[in-house]
């Protein structure tokens, strides 16, 4: 089990840029936790992230997770934007003879 460090409010802002999560102390009590934001990877500019401080893993899940929508878009003549849209549930159902709308 990973210690999460304690740090006292006033002494937060030396601790920002790190990676670890902190528990944020107030008078001795935890008051909160800060937990730092995930970087995400780059965009190159031929729209292409860089996945190289990703790890190995999650960078072979990314590559199969892109083959397998590059696949459907081929397949369909979607966009991106297309299934964005599609998954977007303010948006409404695209089907002709669904009835999803109807089930409020």
């Amino acid at each position: 089990m990973m210690h999460i460090k304690r740090v006292p409010f006033e002494k937060l802002g030396n601790y920002l840029e790190g990676t670890r999560k902190i528990a944020v102390e107030k008078d001795g009590k935890v008051v909160g936790h800060y937990v730092p934001r995930i970087k995400t990877p780059t965009v190159a500019g031929n729209g292409t992230r860089d996945l190289s401080n990703v790890r190995s893993e999650s960078r072979e899940s990314i590559y199969k997770l892109q083959s397998m929508l590059q696949e459907i878009y081929d397949r369909t003549g979607m966009t991106e934007d297309d299934l964005a849209g599609f998954m977007d549930p303010t948006l409404g159902c695209i089907c002709d003879d669904c009835t999803r709308d109807d089930e409020s």
